[in-house]
């Protein structure tokens, strides 16, 4: 019985192995950032411009960016219908303004603020990933559905020297649904849609919380679409 047990079992792993492959995939595309966005109050009593600015006064500064791209390697192993690999990419985001927002004293002033310089928004990823096919690699077309967590960088560029710049450590996570077009035995194309997001993350330097004299730094959390046109080496 044992015997019967072990060959089973073994024929399992030899079919599941024989119908297994390691990968190789690049990734561009177009993303579209969500507008970061914090309101903070100050912690005291404040003049500016001649103007009292009473202690619980709240400030939102939002900070509209413009459709960037996006660039993703990933390497990985697919066993049967499902797939897991390692996935780094870089998404990059520009800003020419900033929109704010304050409100004391039944008063509410609203500001478009004209950069001198574009500033920038870089988004840089390390992922794990995990992938399910719903139907078999023979077919010519073939939807899945993924998703994945792993490290995140986050660095917003305020000034054109290299010091002007916030980089943020966070926690990321993503989902993704697409499909394969087998282009040929080794070679898929893929059409992709991409949610990312964070947790949050500083986006304005200390020193504008500073002048306000605001309780905290504007902290926002980072949400990304994306439309991604890919390539698929497969290695059997």
């Amino acid at each position: 019985m044992k015997s019967i047990l072990k060959a089973t079992m073994a024929i399992a792993i030899f079919c599941s192995l024989s119908n297994s492959f390691a990968y190789l995939t690049i990734k561009i595309g177009g993303s579209r950032i969500h507008d970061l966005s914090d309101t903070q109050k100050t912690k005291k009593d404040n003049i500016m411009g001649g103007i009292l600015v009473p202690k619980g006064t709240e400030f939102t500064i939002t900070t509209p960016h413009h459709t960037g791209f996006n660039f993703s390697i990933a390497g990985g192993w697919k066993i049967n219908r499902g797939r897991i690999e390692i996935e780094w990419g870089s998404m990059g985001f520009k800003v020419d303004k900033y929109k704010t927002k304050t409100s004391f004293a039944g008063n509410v002033r609203e500001n478009d603020i004209k950069l001198d310089s574009e500033q920038t928004t870089r988004v840089v990823f390390l992922m794990l990933n995990s992938y399910y096919d719903f139907i078999a690699r023979s077919r010519k077309f073939n939807p899945y559905i993924g998703g994945g967590i792993g490290l995140v960088t986050s660095i917003h560029q305020y000034g054109k020297d290299e010091d002007k710049k916030i980089t943020t450590n966070q926690f990321g996570y993503q989902m993704m649904a697409g499909v394969n077009f087998v282009a040929s035995k080794s070679v898929l194309i893929l059409l992709e849609y991409k949610f990312f997001g964070t947790n949050k993350g500083e986006f304005l330097p200390k020193e504008v919380s500073n002048v306000l004299v605001l309780e905290n730094v504007f902290k926002a959390p980072i949400f990304i679409h994306s439309i991604n046109l890919g390539i698929t080496f497969t290695f059997a």
